[in-house]
């Protein structure tokens, strides 16, 4: 059975796409609420500023995102599979295969 290039590269840039998505969307949420609860911390002291806090809640984002990735990986594929079968683009493209794997 040979692989179709195009199709491939299609459904891995649908795959990596998800992916990416799903990981700056979660990314945007924990970033959000890390700053929030920083600033809830840092309400009564004198030296938190916003832009201390700011500078924290970034700082803590390559962590996080180490701890994210795996889990945007598993909703991002679940949603681009979802994707790709609800608009039967999955069923087409085993049948396109199956009936040039038989001649």
């Amino acid at each position: 059975m040979r692989l179709s290039l195009t199709l491939s590269a299609y459904f891995g840039r649908q795959f990596v796409l998800w992916v990416i998505g799903t990981f700056a969307a979660i990314m945007a949420i924990v970033f959000l609420l890390d700053l929030i609860e920083l600033m809830r911390r840092g309400a009564g002291k004198d030296g938190a500023y916003f832009g201390v806090l700011l500078q924290m809640a970034l700082l803590k984002l390559p962590n996080m995102g180490q701890q994210i990735l795996p889990f945007s990986v598993l909703f991002g594929s679940m949603l681009a599979f979802t994707r790709l079968t609800r608009t039967n683009e999955l069923v087409v493209a085993r049948a396109a295969g199956s009936r040039s794997g038989s001649s």
